[in-house]
């Protein structure tokens, strides 16, 4: 038993560690030396610039959209009677909401043997205030005990919440009818003709992106521009391609063949120096907010180019026909966003101690949808 204040009921660490779980997102603020820490560049961008225009509606978003109408002008003079068209364009278009849950415990065991004693005589104690002095003497160091285990734990699980997210994110999840459809199904990388771009289906040819598959390395340089004249062109706001990822193998594939990696490759027709590159991306970085790789490049008459880091756990968890690592994309992030509903990013719940055991559980969930107001200002391929 502490000697410096009472012990804690259930109720009462219950309460204690509902108001250390507050609802929070990993803000690369932990405590925790995490082992095998894969960074979220993707995530982070379509979180923190992503800007695709959609109305919250039951269960998904839903972006309004155009095609264009076709009128012809007429020519008129004196008493000319005028003509009217009714030509009406417009269709929308619903991305479905996924729901996500991550949920964990806090064994007493664990708790009373780091010093935070607990009383099950008072199990049943209720109406908590943890404001109010008295509910636990003021300043205890068991409390700090406690609170900081709990940090500790919530800091491991909010990383673990984030990069299962990151994996929802690439993944297509059309086997999954409780999760969003995600990039792969979005955006993939071998076919723009066929599959379900939101509620609607891909022959119509407004909702295609543009696809770049198998690329040889020879071709690399013309594919990309060629990708990139085609997607931004098909924009009309000013806005234009300008953030691209790819995997491991695509990014050794760009430093070979457009910043002459080595003497048996051909010199690119753009010289291009890589250290201004890499200068270059950082730079970017700083304007928007966001601590690129140090391995990030931008390039002239590409952009900015990262390499995702979940490719790789992708390829060993599900070994995919085509690598990840081999996969890029170029999106234009006005047009894409990975939106979350209200109150429901990464939120926490705590559950109370049950009556038949000596633990304390928390959720984490949150519901969330990839959006894209537009499909043919994308560009998705892989390397052959």
């Amino acid at each position: 038993m502490p000697s410096d204040q009472s012990s804690l009921t259930p109720a009462e660490l219950d309460a204690a560690l509902t108001a250390t779980a507050t609802s929070r997102l990993l803000k690369g603020k932990n405590s925790v030396q995490h082992l095998g820490n894969v960074s979220t560049p993707t995530l982070n961008m379509f979180r923190s610039k992503g800007k695709a225009n959609a109305t919250p509606v039951r269960g998904a978003y839903k972006a309004h959209l155009a095609a264009p109408r076709g009128g012809r002008l007429q020519s008129v003079s004196g008493r000319d009677i005028h003509t009217f068209q009714s030509i009406d364009t417009l269709f929308d278009i619903e991305h479905a909401v996924g729901r996500v849950h991550l949920g964990d415990e806090w064994v007493h065991q664990q708790l009373e043997e780091a010093g935070v004693e607990i009383d099950y005589a008072n199990a049943y104690q209720t109406k908590i205030d943890i404001k109010k002095d008295g509910w636990w003497t003021k300043g205890a160091d068991k409390l700090e005990v406690l609170v900081n285990l709990a940090n500790v734990k919530l800091d491991a699980c909010d990383l673990n919440y984030v990069q299962e997210l990151n994996k929802a994110l690439w993944l297509s999840n059309l086997d999954d009818p409780k999760l969003w459809p995600g990039i792969d199904a979005a955006l993939p990388v071998t076919t723009n003709t066929v599959g379900p771009f939101g509620d609607k289906d891909r022959s119509n040819p407004l909702l295609r992106h543009q696809v770049a598959p198998a690329v040889a390395g020879a071709d690399l340089e013309l594919t990309f521009s060629q990708k990139r004249r085609a997607a931004n062109k098909r924009t009309k706001d000013g806005s234009k391609l300008s953030f691209a990822v790819g995997g491991e193998n695509v990014y050794d594939l760009i430093v070979e063949q457009m910043f002459s990696g080595s003497t048996a490759t051909t010199s690119p027709s753009l010289t291009r120096n890589l250290n201004q590159a890499l200068d270059q991306a950082q730079a970017l970085g700083q304007k928007f907010g966001i601590g690129f790789p140090d391995d990030a490049i931008y390039i002239t008459g590409v952009g900015l180019f990262m390499i995702e880091p979940v490719f790789e756990d992708l390829d060993a968890q599900y070994m995919p026909a085509i690598p990840w690592q081999n996969r890029f994309f170029f999106m234009n992030l006005d047009h894409i966003q990975f939106k979350a509903t209200k109150g429901k990013d990464g939120a926490k719940v705590v559950h109370a101690t049950p009556y038949n055991q000596r633990v304390t559980r928390f959720s984490t969930f949150g519901e969330y949808a990839l959006v894209l107001d537009k499909a043919d200002c994308h560009v998705a391929g892989y390397i052959a």
